[in-house]
């Protein structure tokens, strides 16, 4: 994937080019301190685990978006607001950001969880938790939308 440039974004997901980057409303292209990171992760058969292995993965995978984002594992919430977690459908996994530090911008949130570090670290993540059954786990795709979050 190529990063749009600093103060454009663009919702395509997928590999982007240049022309279909779109200035931002400011200069972080985040409009509320706020983003939901999505990635398909290949090969996991999540709804085959025991529910320990579900708890435990979706908790890891919390802390790696967590670090990757540059903010506490609380600040990971899933789907129904429950923090410290995300929510796995399928070989999908996906989570609000909240509490993303003034001056963050989508540029460098996309960065950090775009990158092979980043895959790495879900990686091992899931190696640690599953053992050998993590062997046909590929990261496929990863999307970074800024997004307003609201728990009913």
């Amino acid at each position: 994937c190529k990063l749009c440039p600093a103060g454009k974004w663009t919702n395509t997901t997928r590999s982007t080019l240049e022309s279909t980057c779109e200035s931002c409303f400011g200069e972080s292209c985040l409009p509320y301190p706020i983003a939901r990171v999505t990635v398909d992760m290949k090969g996991l058969l999540y709804e085959d685990l025991q529910p320990t292995e579900q708890a435990a993965l979706r908790d890891a995978f919390a802390r790696d978006i967590a670090a990757a984002a540059g903010v506490r594992a609380p600040s990971v919430q899933d789907w129904l607001g429950e923090s410290s977690t995300v929510t796995i459908v399928g070989d999908v996994v996906s989570a609000f950001v909240l509490d993303l530090a003034a001056g963050s911008s989508a540029h460098d949130l996309a960065r950090s969880t775009y990158g092979e570090a980043f895959q790495q670290r879900l990686l091992s993540s899931a190696a640690a938790v599953l053992g050998s059954l993590h062997e046909t786990l590929r990261v496929g795709a990863i999307a970074m939308e800024p997004e307003h979050f609201v728990t009913s």
